[in-house]
Order: structure tokens, then sequence, then C-alpha cells
């Protein structure tokens, strides 16, 4: 996570910031970025960037969370109760942060990324808490599927997790 003094900026150098790493992450992946190119776009240098952050990697997870906090946002906009055939919902759902992700110029820049970080285990622990409404909402979606015999229960969730999101 970003340092303290991170957290003290104003909202506008935060997102400058925000928004050029996720562009550079988004365009490049984690290994080939560049944080001197995230300073230089975002109007710092690369020591003023350290400053605001530990390393890469938490510069890394912070982008991240960034865009898990703005695709929660999403599930406000799903339907209560969800439908009955949970197909209909995969695709309800998907279309819904479909939308959020062409509203925000920093979740369409980093969407390239966005689920090859859940496969990045220094990412893990900042993505589960971040993605929690997510993950949750997956959880219920498999139990209902389960249970309703449209989904098979032969297949580990992890596997499932991978194809619903990798529609």
């Amino acid at each position: 996570m970003p340092l303290e003094r991170y957290m003290n900026l104003d909202a506008d150098r935060r997102e400058a910031i925000l928004d050029a790493a996720a562009a550079e992450f988004g365009a490049q992946g984690f290994h080939p970025a560049s944080v001197n190119r995230i300073a230089v776009q975002s109007g710092l240098s690369k020591g003023s960037l350290y400053y605001y952050f530990s390393n890469k990697q938490d510069l890394y997870t912070t982008t991240l969370t960034d865009a898990a906090e703005l695709l929660n946002e999403a599930f406000d906009d799903l339907s209560d109760p969800p439908p009955s055939d949970v197909w209909v919902e995969v695709r309800q759902t998907y279309q819904t942060f479909l939308g959020q992700v062409q509203r925000h110029p920093r979740l369409h820049a980093l969407a390239p990324v966005l689920l090859a970080a859940w496969r990045d285990p220094a990412c893990l622990p900042a993505l589960r808490t971040s993605f929690g409404e997510l993950d949750a909402w997956m959880r219920d979606l498999l139990a209902r599927g389960r249970a309703a015999g449209q989904i098979r229960t032969d297949l580990p969730d992890s596997l499932l997790f991978a194809v619903v999101l990798g529609l």
C-alpha cells in the first residue's frame, strides 16, 4: 500500500499518478513498465514517486486497488434480486462492468492486466481485499448455479472463477 504521505496529497496529484500508472502498467504489464515514464507522465521526478511508494510493486498494487474500487461501484447498478438463471446474471454483470470500464479511462487502460494480476502472488492479498464484492458475488453465483444445476459441481472454484472472469 502507498506510504502515508501519499494519502496527504491533493486529489488531483493522486489522480495524475494513478492515471499515469494505469496507462503504463496497462500498456506494458508489470515487469516491463517504467517507473521513469510513470513519473514523467504524472509530472513528478522518479525520486518524488518513491517518496509516496516504497517500490514499483507498491505503486502497481495501489493502482490495481484503485481499479477495484472503481469496479466495485458497478455493483450499485446491478439488479436486486439476481435473475434465477445464473448465465443471464453473468451477462448482465458483464455488461454493467463493461459500462464502468468505458466510463473510466483508468479502468480502460488497465483492462489488459487486471486478469493477469490475479495470477501474481505479490498482488493477491491486496486484490482479494479490494475486489471483495466481486469475490463475494462470484462465490454466491457459483453456489446458486450449482444448486440450480446450471453449473457443474466437479470443477474447482478457481477454474470457474477464471472462466467467468475471462468472459
